[in-house]
């Protein structure tokens, strides 16, 4: 999904992001760890950044 602007602690900004969704069936499996790529390092505030808003195994 592509969202039309963000909301930033200095107001709009019009640049698109975009927002994914991911899902995994672990039916009779254990989950042991979940390891995420590294992004943004070394880069200042306002560079691209991986963010994590909900993680649920049920």
């Amino acid at each position: 999904m592509v969202l039309p602007y963000r909301n930033t602690s200095s107001g709009r900004d019009d640049n698109p992001v975009s927002l994914f969704a991911f899902g995994l069936d672990l039916a009779d499996k254990e989950l042991h760890s979940v390891v995420l790529p590294k992004v943004g390092d070394g880069l200042g505030s306002g560079g691209p950044a991986l963010h994590v808003f909900v993680m649920s195994v049920a």
